[in-house]
């Protein structure tokens, strides 16, 4: 079930749980300790309620949005993609398999021969 706001009028949360989860989804890496020096609270009492069945739940419920969201972005982007592998146009269809194959291949690679690889595509050199 997709929504595009969450609906936070739960009646097992009250108001420092809204404003732990809205701390959270604004910044998903921050601390218990934090979030207490934000809202006068303590680490212990912040952990208390963040970890709550009710506040995770919401927490799970947002995590799965944005996944499935993205995965949404990804196969539309995956979708334009071959498209744009097939255009007529050779200097589209170069350019996208070159950003499709940046995409899949590890950054960091160790080159041990540095000599350059020529890649053609339908006769357009892709650089």
């Amino acid at each position: 079930m997709k929504k595009d706001k969450i609906e936070l009028n739960i009646t097992e949360i009250n108001e420092l749980d809204q404003q732990i989860i809205q701390m959270v989804i604004a910044e998903p890496c921050i601390s218990n300790t934090e979030i207490g020096e934000r809202l006068g609270k303590t680490r212990q009492t912040v952990a208390t309620h963040r970890n709550s069945e009710a506040v995770q739940a919401i927490l799970n419920e947002v995590r799965e949005n944005d996944i499935d969201r993205f995965m949404e972005l990804r196969k539309q982007a995956l979708e334009r993609s071959e498209l744009l592998m097939k255009s007529d146009n050779e200097q589209v269809a170069a350019s996208i398999c070159k950003e499709f194959l940046k995409s899949i291949v590890p950054t960091q690679i160790e080159i041990k021969n540095p000599d350059p690889i020529n890649i053609t595509v339908n006769g357009v050199k892709v650089e």
